[in-house]
């Protein structure tokens, strides 16, 4: 019997398949903004994991997800996603294991997942070399659950931030 999240993966991999791939660079919009004004990440004692965010919680933005917004804490950019593909492409970069958090890497920005103007799960991402691609999801502010980054989100940034 799959696991649910699995399964989540599996449907994600279909839709990729599909065509989904293409869809991500048409619908993703890059403007030249301020440098975020972002509060100051919470940080996780180093080497700590934190439970991986919850199939529910994916579940639900997968069905009712409609705006995706990335701030930069350093660069003068800003990424939204507003079609339902590109939404899903992006919740398919989380990967199912939850990511051990080290003290040498560090966040470069934040990523909101809105449904209805309102900001439903939040998150610092990391992205840079030697294995700091992963999330630290929010709650209230502070630290709840840590994921991932999958290889095809990582390339996914790298092509974004190229």
């Amino acid at each position: 019997m799959m696991r649910p999240f699995t399964l989540l993966i599996s449907m994600l991999l279909v839709l990729l398949a599909l065509g989904c791939q293409n869809e991500n660079a048409e619908n993703t919009e890059t403007t030249p903004s301020e440098p975020a004004a972002a509060e100051e990440p919470k940080m996780v004692p180093a080497g700590e994991f934190l439970p991986s965010v919850p199939i529910e919680k994916l579940e639900y933005l997968w069905n009712n997800c409609d705006y995706v917004d990335y701030v930069f804490y350093e660069l003068p950019i800003s990424m939204s996603l507003d079609v339902k593909n590109s939404i899903q492409y992006a919740l398919s970069h989380i990967a199912e294991n939850p990511a051990s958090l080290r003290p040498d890497c560090k966040p470069i920005g934040r990523i909101f997942f809105q449904v209805q103007g309102e900001n439903y799960l939040e998150a610092d991402f990391y992205f840079s070399n030697g294995g700091c691609t992963y999330y630290v999801f929010l709650e209230d502010g502070k630290p709840k659950y840590g994921n991932y980054m999958t290889e095809e989100g990582a390339k996914y940034m790298n092509n974004n931030l190229s």
